[in-house]
């Protein structure tokens, strides 16, 4: 658990211990103009030692809507 800051557009890198992370999660937080918006897991997320996952994530800005969520499995 822990926070991460990042700009319009920015792309960020975290390092995180192999883990599953249960769907229903609230997995990524973003904030636009004060308002919190979450994507929560559909399903189970396993991340495992020696792979990257590369997370794209689209917001609908003016409206706020979380529009998008992508997950790309790889090696490290």
């Amino acid at each position: 658990v822990g926070e991460i800051s990042a700009g319009t557009g920015a792309n960020t890198s975290v390092i995180v211990i192999p883990q599953t992370i249960k769907a229903g999660t609230a997995f990524i937080k973003v904030e636009t103009e004060g308002m919190p918006l979450f994507y929560t897991l559909p399903e189970d997320l396993t991340l495992t030692s020696g792979s990257s996952h590369t997370f794209t994530l689209r917001v609908n800005f003016p409206n706020n809507v979380l529009e998008s969520f992508t997950s790309t499995p790889g090696e490290w």
